[in-house]
């Protein structure tokens, strides 16, 4: 079988690829690209490259020919591409590529979405939601993995939460739980879900323990050894910046702090039904940070997993 990757150059996708071709699939990612660093490892990994953007309707029905499933990461939040908006990406193009999946007969489609508990109407949320109803209500085999937040993206300085700097921005009172699930993880079940001739439904992500955000800037100053000071931005302050602003995209990042100030909290009982084991937010932290065995920082943390 052949697994097509959409999304395949940011990290979620570019590690759901690696994922499949460790299982002995083969893999087709798709990319703008061909010579971009990231497609450049994964054609080196074994994948074969697919060249087709998701706002084009003619490249996505020949990406999507003759694969038996494909695995959707792809995403405008993070991308600083011309005319790569949620509205095009993550609205019409998820749209067109499930479309083009229905009409080329793709047997089982993976949606990599969000956490339902993180609920406010942003229009990043009306997208990937109407992306997962779309998928439910037709014939086709899918499974709509629903992590919640991933540390690599909100444990890092584009979040406010700068371990080098000795900063931390806090969503709300910072005593809510959270679930943070490792990106690995998610790349992993995706692959191995995607192989399955069965699709699995919705499926809840959460890490093995929940943490507050406060627990994890303890955390944070116990591993590095920092002392960090904390920023608040209360949750009235949120909503009342979602409410104010007319940007889709800064709405949605908004959306998304207003989960972290009321709380995500999920199981992981999704491990133990596919036989993995959860990855611990220390062994996340540790990489995120680049931390030496004796708790320094080495050199710059890096944010190749908000690409």
């Amino acid at each position: 079988m052949t697994i097509l990757v959409v999304g395949s150059t940011g990290t979620l996708g570019s590690l759901a690829a690696e994922a499949a071709l460790a299982e002995g699939h083969a893999v087709a990612a798709m990319v703008r690209d061909r010579q971009s660093p990231a497609a450049v490892r994964l054609r080196a990994a074994g994948a074969k490259l697919c060249v087709a953007d998701l706002k084009d309707t003619k490249q996505i029905d020949m990406a999507v020919r003759g694969v038996s499933a494909v695995i959707i990461t792809a995403t405008a939040t993070l991308s600083r591409r011309e005319g790569d908006s949620l509205e095009a990406v993550d609205g019409r193009g998820l749209q067109t590529l499930i479309t083009a999946c229905i009409q080329n007969g793709v047997h089982h489609v993976v949606l990599v979405s969000f956490s339902r508990g993180i609920d406010a109407d942003t229009p990043l949320s009306r997208f990937k939601r109407a992306a997962e109803r779309r998928l439910e209500n037709s014939a086709m085999e899918c499974t709509i993995l629903l992590p919640s937040y991933f540390p690599e993206k909100f444990m890092t300085p584009l979040v406010g939460f700068d371990v080098n700097a000795g900063r931390v921005r806090i969503y709300g009172d910072g005593t809510r739980p959270i679930s943070y699930v490792a990106t690995s993880d998610v790349a992993r079940l995706a692959a191995r879900c995607a192989a399955e001739p069965l699709g699995k439904g919705a499926i809840p992500m959460g890490g093995p323990k929940t943490y507050s955000q406060l627990e994890v800037a303890q955390l944070a100053e116990h591993m590095t050894g920092k002392r960090l000071v904390l920023d608040y931005m209360p949750l009235d302050h949120i909503e009342s910046a979602m409410s104010s602003s007319g940007d889709p995209l800064k709405q949605s990042h908004l959306g998304l702090y207003r989960g972290l100030a009321i709380g995500d909290s999920l199981s992981a009982d999704w491990a133990g039904e596919f036989g993995m084991t959860p990855t611990p937010l220390q062994a996340c932290v540790e990489r995120i940070w680049g931390l030496n065995r004796n708790g320094s920082i080495s050199g710059e943390t890096t944010n190749r997993s908000l690409s």
